[in-house]
């Protein structure tokens, strides 16, 4: 039986979205002064200098920015323009301790070496999620799940 390492490609992919949610609320904000934007997305003031920085967005960011900011997860992720959520819309579900269970849990259902090869992680990383669970998985590992086709409801939001 062999394991399988990362897949570079698919990787590659889930980083270019990352750049692109983080384009996506740059464009969303820029007309805003670093507190002003902060509010309008449910961030800090020091989440949005990061990003005008140059540093990308994290778990814990994206968690915000659904929770507090009321951004739609399919938003932040593709399309043109971010939509707000509709009102009545739960996120009790985002929390980032959540998404690594969901996370954790689909790595637990199927066989560890083909969700490897269609999220394009390294299989040791999933038998990682299933012995020793992380506390919170990196917003790399949730989008290599997305775009691997698992729904973004379910990972981020807690939906069936």
């Amino acid at each position: 039986m062999t394991l399988f390492g990362p897949n570079k490609r698919k990787q590659a992919k889930a980083k270019r979205l990352a750049k692109e949610m983080r384009l996506r609320v740059l464009k969303h904000c820029e007309d805003y002064t670093a507190k002003e934007a902060g509010k309008l997305m449910g961030l800090g003031p020091n989440d949005m200098a990061n990003l005008r920085a140059g540093n990308g967005v994290s778990l814990l960011m994206l968690v915000r920015i659904i929770k507090n900011g009321r951004f739609t997860p399919n938003s932040l992720l593709s399309g043109k323009t971010l939509r707000r959520l509709r009102t009545g819309t739960s996120t009790r579900g985002v929390r980032a301790e959540s998404i690594t269970k969901r996370i954790c849990k689909i790595a637990l259902d199927g066989p560890p070496q083909h969700v490897a090869r269609k999220t394009g992680l390294a299989a040791v990383t999933l038998y990682q999620f299933r012995t020793q669970p992380p506390n919170i998985v990196s917003l790399h590992t949730v989008l290599s799940f997305i775009e691997a086709g698992y729904s973004t409801d379910q990972l981020i939001l807690g939906r069936k």
